[in-house]
């Protein structure tokens, strides 16, 4: 069996760390493992981080070194070192933290300057010591060591994927691969097809494209003055098409409900439009019945727990010919009706 060998991403912020990076780069290449980091990129950007993410994509495990400093931030007031660990933690990537022992040590220089700076990041370290390996360190030379034996523990307890030179695994264990790869494909076409065609259409008997759903609601016709309550009827093809492409991509049920309440309020012509949580879970409820939403629980990439809807592949085929716009009718001599 050919030797695999794992690519370990370094997050840091980058110029108060240089030599504290240096070391850990050497332990790394020392266990024959591959660093990847930002040393080509020591000026963060949003451009720059979107790059940085498909680099970790390929990684194997992830190690972040905590200084000082919280380092810079993006638009969302998230500084780049925090976006990179949460982007590995959302990939499953196993992570090891390495967080100095006693940054009040620390030249003035490698320490954060503003309160605000320093509230994120002890709120970013908090979040790092929740369920995984910490580290403790005082000084760089420290770092190897420490390197060495946190990531030969990770590798042993958390084996990744990997990576083996194109020549060094025998011809014979590819062609096997392959070929079990193969089977596996087959069948999985097979198991597929048979699923596909065990799924049932929507019993006959629920409401569906001009049928209507009568919601509560609460309306203003201006921001000053108050809110009345009513109760509206919607047909579900005007549910459907009032959440439109919105869906595409997964969206949070809070997300949803703001999105019909927009819909409503511009369709109705009111200022401030507000329905009930219990009716958006009913229609979503009903939509994943029918099979044009699909519904699951997760977090957010800040650990938030979320309801999140997403149109099906049937969904989007039906909220797509509800929402296309169609040549206008004529007459025998070509004049539009």
């Amino acid at each position: 069996m050919a030797e695999k060998r794992y690519q370990v991403f370094i997050s840091s912020t980058f110029v108060d760390l240089q030599e504290e990076r240096q070391k850990v780069i050497q332990s790394i290449m020392e266990m024959d493992c591959m660093p990847a980091g930002m040393e080509l990129f020591p000026a963060m950007d949003q451009e720059q981080l979107d790059f940085i993410k498909s680099v970790i994509d390929d990684s194997d495990y992830y190690i972040i070194i905590i200084g000082a400093r919280y380092g810079s931030v993006g638009a969302d007031g998230v500084s780049y070192t925090e976006a990179e660990y949460d982007y590995a933690v959302s990939k499953g990537i196993k992570v090891i933290a390495l967080i100095h022992d006693d940054p009040t040590s620390l030249p003035f220089a490698k320490v954060e300057g503003t309160e605000e700076g320093r509230r994120k990041l002890e709120e970013f370290k908090l979040k790092l010591k929740s369920g995984r390996l910490v580290r403790p360190w005082t000084r760089a030379e420290e770092l190897p060591g420490i390197v060495a034996l946190s990531l030969q523990k990770t590798i042993k307890a958390y084996p990744a994927t990997g990576w083996i030179r194109g020549n060094s695994a025998a011809s014979s264990e590819i062609l096997s691969q392959i070929n079990d790869l193969r089977l596996e494909n087959s069948k999985l076409k097979q198991d597929l097809a048979e699923a596909r065609a065990a799924i049932a259409e929507p019993p006959a008997d629920l409401a569906s494209g001009d049928d209507r759903f009568s919601l509560e609601a609460k309306y203003s016709h201006s921001y000053s003055s108050g809110m009345n309550a009513t109760t509206i009827r919607l047909r579900w093809n005007d549910i459907v098409g009032y959440l439109g492409s919105s869906l595409m991509k997964p969206m949070t049920m809070l997300a949803v409900q703001s999105t019909l309440e927009i819909a409503i309020a511009r369709h109705r012509k009111w200022t401030v439009c507000s329905i009930t949580y219990y009716d958006v879970d009913t229609i979503g409820i009903h939509l994943s019945q029918l099979g044009l939403v699909s519904i699951s629980a997760g977090t957010s990439t800040k650990g938030e727990a979320h309801i999140w809807w997403q149109w099906t592949d049937r969904g989007t085929r039906h909220m797509t010919q509800l929402r296309l716009v169609r040549k206008p009718e004529t007459d025998e001599d070509g004049q539009q009706l």
